[in-house]
C-alpha cells in the first residue's frame, strides 16, 4: 500500500478533496484529515478487544505518540501475568481443553481444515512460522521486559490487529490447540502427565548448556 502525507496547501475544500483521496488502497495508515477521530475510534476498538483481560495501556514518548495518533493507531498495551489473573492453580484445571475445543471449532468454521494445506504435516510447519516471527520480534526488542507489550496495526482488511512477541506466542498456542483438537488429544491430561514426570527429574536434567 502506498501512502503519503498531504500538506494542507494541496487540499481544496471547494473541490471536496481530502487526504483520503491521495491514499491508494483500502486502508489509510497515514491521514492528514480526521486523524484525531480515527485515533479515538482505534483506541475504543483496542479497549473493547482488551476488555476483561489483564491489559494496561501505556503512553510512549511524545514523538511516538504523535506518530501513532497520525496513523490512527492506539497506544501500546502491556499484558502482565499478575493483576486480575488468579493465582489459584485449581482455577486453571481443564482450561487447556476449553481452548482446544474453542479454537478447533473456530478453525473448522473458517474453513482451514477443508483446504489442501489442511493436513498435519503442513500444520506443523505453520508452528515454525510463528516461532520465526517471535524470533524477529525478539531481535527488534530493546529488552526482554518489553516482550509482553502489545502493539497494533491495520491488516489488509482494515481491521485493527494486535502484533508483537506476545501476540505471536498466542498464535503459536492457538495453532497447537487447533492441532490437538483435530487429533482428538486431551491436551490438559497430557500436559499434567508430562509435568508429573518432569517434577521427578533431576536439577537441570540432561546436562545441556542451553
Amino acid at each position: 500500500m502506498k501512502t503519503r502525507v498531504v500538506p494542507a496547501s494541496e487540499l481544496d475544500p471547494k473541490k471536496g478533496l481530502r487526504a483520503e483521496s491521495y491514499v491508494e488502497g483500502k486502508c489509510e495508515h497515514l491521514v492528514a484529515y480526521g486523524g484525531r477521530s480515527r485515533f479515538a475510534a482505534a483506541m475504543k476498538r483496542a479497549r473493547a478487544l482488551a476488555e476483561g483481560l489483564n491489559v494496561a495501556f501505556f503512553y510512549p514518548p511524545k514523538l511516538e505518540q504523535s506518530r501513532l495518533t497520525g496513523a490512527g493507531l492506539p497506544m501500546p498495551a502491556r499484558a502482565p501475568l499478575g493483576g486480575r489473573t488468579t493465582t489459584l492453580m485449581s482455577q486453571y484445571q481443564g482450561t487447556l481443553n476449553f481452548w482446544v475445543v474453542r479454537v478447533h471449532k473456530w478453525s473448522k468454521g473458517k474453513g482451514w481444515w477443508k483446504r489442501p494445506q489442511g493436513d498435519v504435516a503442513k500444520k506443523l510447519l505453520m508452528l515454525h512460522t510463528e516461532i520465526s516471527e517471535m524470533t524477529e520480534d525478539l531481535r527488534d526488542a530493546d529488552s526482554t521486559k518489553d516482550l509482553n507489550i502489545i502493539r497494533w496495526e491495520y491488516d489488509k482488511h482494515g481491521q485493527l490487529k494486535p502484533i508483537g512477541f506476545a501476540s505471536e506466542l498466542a498464535d503459536l498456542f492457538i495453532r497447537l490447540a487447533d492441532l490437538a483438537g483435530k487429533l482428538d488429544i486431551d491436551l490438559n491430561a497430557v500436559v499434567a502427565l508430562k509435568m508429573r514426570f518432569n517434577d521427578d527429574r533431576p536439577y537441570q536434567h540432561g546436562g545441556k548448556k542451553l
